[in-house]
């Protein structure tokens, strides 16, 4: 398994070399089922409760 939050598209800009970028990117995209993971993140649910609680304490 491997998760990441950047999209394939964009690895090359944060892997210098493009040989090896291709070369990955390939691998995964060829090879992987993908799942795109949309909504809000779980974090910011959590926060706001906790927020909730202390104002309403």
């Amino acid at each position: 398994m491997f998760t990441t939050q950047l999209p394939l598209d964009h690895w090359s800009e944060v892997i210098p070399d493009p040989v090896i970028a291709d070369a990955i990117r390939d691998r995964l995209e060829h090879s992987a089922l993908t799942l795109h993971i949309t909504g809000e993140s779980y974090r910011g649910v959590k926060a706001r409760k906790l927020a909730n609680k202390k104002k309403d304490a």
